[in-house]
């Protein structure tokens, strides 16, 4: 049986109908993380407050990402949802597009080399709910910052993507 990949921005959204968001369809481990980041996505997403980037970015962006997949993962990853280790990259760009952060630690090694625990995300919905009466949702594209260029650069530093050959894929 042939699997097509996920066409959907952010993994939840559809391109063509923004009535609705599909979560929890990625495969990941530490799933608490990627729950809370992904309900505070959905919520602006739906109520529409959320500044997103063209059509053909979000078509680029899916692309790129289900390439992404299919040569971090590739006995996984060709549907294009298999992020088991690149749940914080994932999570951090899901909430820099709703102007917020991840890295709530204090001091930037314990954000790099520490754990992920529930309590890192203490005060996020609060947080949010600050920037939405203050109609200041949105991060990454009101900042004029291509989702798809954050996550390639974020990834491409904190990962060495290769693909069988050795050489470097993507851009970053």
């Amino acid at each position: 049986m042939t699997k097509t990949p996920y066409r959907l921005y952010q993994m939840m959204g559809a391109l063509d109908d923004d009535s609705i968001v599909f979560l929890g369809q990625l495969r990941m481990a530490n799933s608490f993380r990627v729950s809370e980041c992904q309900a505070l996505w959905a919520t602006a997403y739906l109520d529409g407050v959320m500044a997103l980037p063209s059509y053909d970015e979000m078509q680029a962006d899916i692309a790129y990402m289900n390439a992404f997949c299919r040569r971090r993962y590739p006995a996984y990853g060709g549907e294009g949802n298999y992020f088991h280790y690149d749940v914080v990259s994932y999570t951090d760009n899901l909430l820099a597009e709703l102007g917020l952060s991840s890295h709530r630690k204090k001091g930037p090694w314990k954000n790099f080399v520490g754990p992920c625990f529930a309590s890192d995300l203490r005060g996020i919905i609060d947080e949010y709910k600050q920037k939405r009466m203050n109609g200041d949702v949105g991060g990454s594209h009101k900042s004029g910052l291509s989702r798809s260029n954050t996550l390639r650069s974020h990834t491409t530093r904190s990962l060495t993507m290769r693909s069988f050959t050795g050489k470097s894929i993507g851009k970053g």
